[in-house]
């Protein structure tokens, strides 16, 4: 499943513990989890782009930014990086890189390197992180880090 997240591909990532949940960039810059019947918004459509090293990002063009995994002092959260061209993703944007991990038979899993930690949608439905673990080590139990891919263009 991993394939399906590849550069170029415009993809919708939906919550595998919350069915039907879709991973949503809102207008005040927080990634939170929304219901949806039968259709996106395109602030749910993420272009994947190549990060190097084996690592994507995925950039938000409705918004003008890329996902990324923000250190708050309580802990990373997911939001919106500052407003850029998809093209201008830079050695120093660490917070936006992601590894693809196969998390099931049909499901992904996100980790970030610079965090140590996997995104997840947490029971309020919005976008955090994870406790801290290694990439290759993804508990079986741990549900809410556990996405499912749509291609949407």
């Amino acid at each position: 499943e991993a394939q399906v997240l590849l550069p170029g591909r415009s993809v919708v990532l939906v919550s595998a513990k919350h069915a039907g949940r879709y991973v949503h960039l809102d207008s005040s810059n927080s990634v939170i989890g929304v219901m949806r019947p039968t259709w996106v918004t395109e602030s749910e459509i993420f272009k994947v782009v190549n990060a190097g090293n084996g690592e994507i990002a995925l950039y938000n063009r409705d918004r003008g930014r890329f996902l990324r995994m923000d250190q708050r002092f309580f802990g990373p959260v997911c939001d919106g990086s500052a407003q850029v061209a998809e093209n201008a993703l830079t050695p120093g944007m660490q917070w936006e890189r992601f590894k693809v991990i196969e998390a099931g038979s049909v499901e992904i899993a996100l980790p970030c390197n610079a965090h140590n930690r996997f995104v997840r949608m947490n029971n309020s439905f919005v976008c955090d992180s994870s406790d801290t673990c290694n990439a290759d080590q993804l508990p079986p139990h741990w549900t809410g880090e556990r996405f499912r891919v749509i291609v949407a263009r």
